[in-house]
């Protein structure tokens, strides 16, 4: 009887420890993933300020001086109009 008793206490105060150890755990790291996301897509925070309605172009075909024929999608047919 005692030892029933026992396993009855015990998984009683487990099932608490577990549930606010569950409880602490989760919580824990929802504040993690909202302090990442936060940070992450806040737009105050952002440091690449630049004047509304200014253009930045980073790609310039005219640095590219690359011209070999594995950079073109095929090769070029020359055909001819029929009447």
């Amino acid at each position: 009887m005692k030892y029933i008793l026992f396993i009855i206490v015990f998984v009683f105060l487990f099932g608490k420890i577990i549930k606010y150890a569950l409880k602490y755990w989760i919580s824990s790291k929802l504040n993690e993933a909202q302090r990442n996301f936060n940070g992450r897509h806040n737009p105050q925070s952002n440091t690449n300020h630049t004047k509304e309605g200014t253009i930045k172009v980073d790609y310039d075909p005219r640095k590219n001086n690359n011209t070999s024929s594995s950079n073109q999608a095929g090769d070029y047919i020359d055909y001819e109009v029929i009447k």
